[in-house]
């Protein structure tokens, strides 16, 4: 596969999607596209990249499919017990220090997609909002 099927693959991906791949990235992407040329039993790039066109729903199989490929379906957020610690012992105990005379502190988490991440900031929030003293504790995800 050469740079310039790359380049519009990259190109097409990050207007369609909000994807970028950058050219570290460049091994993967090849991967991907040769994985999705054998599954649609296509035998040049350039067929997928039509087909990647032709199909104006982001969300359709194509590419749900590629993006997939493309993306790790996990995150650590909230799992790495050093910043669960200092979330934990520092950085709540600040803000609740902070809302003396409300009681209620809102946290707005942005990082996950399952539910798992935040979950376990809720629980983190919880024993820091114990220890302080705080009445409301309202945690979005």
């Amino acid at each position: 596969m050469t740079a310039t099927h790359l380049k519009q693959f990259t190109d097409l991906i990050a207007q369609r999607t909000g994807l970028c791949v950058p050219e570290r990235d460049w091994p993967k992407l090849t991967q991907a596209i040769r994985s999705r040329l054998g599954t649609l039993n296509l035998r040049e790039p350039e067929q997928y990249y039509q087909q990647l066109i032709a199909q104006s729903d982001v969300a359709g199989g194509l590419w749900r499919d590629l993006a997939s490929d493309l993306t790790v379906g996990e995150s650590y957020f909230f799992r790495d017990k050093g910043q669960m610690a200092l979330l934990r012992d520092h950085l709540l105990p600040d803000l609740i220090v902070s809302k003396d005379s409300s009681r209620c502190l809102r946290i707005w988490s942005a990082g996950c997609s399952a539910g798992g991440a935040t979950h376990a900031g809720h629980a983190a929030g919880r024993v820091a909002a114990t220890g302080g003293g705080l009445e409301h504790l309202h945690f979005r995800h």
